[in-house]
């Protein structure tokens, strides 16, 4: 994709706006974000998503696998696959607003 800077000029005296093309910028591709491992989530003692008409708390959860999407505008978006200490799947969709999680480790964000 190629996209061309511009610079808009005001000429104060005759109030005309005059466009001047500084340097051309060549943008690759939007990267395909993905994990591609399990993630040790065991020091959690629950872990709660939020939706806009509910929530999902998931008891001792132990092992988290993210897949990340980009949206044709650009933005991240992720889905989760959980498994829990008894072994039980979770899938957590796209959509869910918020996340938070108790942990018994000192480092709240200790993966």
């Amino acid at each position: 994709m190629e996209e061309k800077a511009k610079k808009i000029v005001k000429k104060e005296e005759s109030k005309v706006e005059e466009v001047k093309e500084e340097k051309q910028i060549t943008l690759g591709p939007l990267p395909q974000i993905q994990r591609e491992a399990w993630l040790d989530i065991s020091k959690e003692s629950w872990r709660e998503y939020s939706f806009p008409d509910m929530r999902v708390r998931i008891v001792e959860p132990a092992r988290l696998y993210v897949t990340t999407k980009i949206t044709s505008t650009g933005v991240p978006i992720d889905s989760h696959r959980i498994v829990d200490k008894a072994g039980q799947p979770h899938y957590i969709p796209v959509g869910w607003r918020y996340l938070n999680w108790e942990t018994t480790s000192d480092n709240p964000f200790d993966f």
